[in-house]
């Protein structure tokens, strides 16, 4: 994205049109079915930055209902792009972090690394919820 930012990302599933172009589908799997697009442009950047081909759908696949909720991304994308980098940059430039230890902790990369981790550890210990490994669908 420039030289001192380099973004990264992983994508739910990426096809390829005959014409070269991408399409970009995310699976949700919650309840809610959220139209904030912010993710889907996030993946734009990073395929078009990083795949070299133009994107030219994305979508939300909602595997609870079945609905595909599709996005033409194109209106903005470099106001989106000149807008990400501002955020990018207001947080490098903070050097206050504060933490709020809750119950997503458990799926933090560096949970071990937290000056909260102490207290981490003791939400951590008891799962909320039990996690089938079975898939709902």
């Amino acid at each position: 994205m420039s030289e001192s930012i380099d973004i990264s990302g992983k994508f739910d599933l990426i096809t390829r049109n005959d014409d070269g172009s991408l399409n970009i589908v995310d699976f949700k799997t919650g309840k809610k079915e959220d139209n904030d697009q912010f993710q889907l442009k996030f993946y734009q950047l990073l395929a078009e930055e990083k795949l070299k081909k133009p994107v030219k759908k994305a979508s939300f696949y909602f595997l609870k209902s079945g609905r595909i909720k599709d996005f033409d991304l194109n209106d903005a994308k470099d106001e989106f792009k000149a807008d990400l980098l501002g955020k990018i940059e207001k947080i490098k430039g903070n050097e206050d972090f504060i933490t709020k230890p809750g119950k997503l902790c458990r799926f933090c990369l560096f949970k071990d690394f937290c000056p909260e981790k102490e207290k981490v550890r003791k939400i951590n210990k008891k799962p909320e919820v039990e996690y089938s490994d079975e898939l709902p669908f």
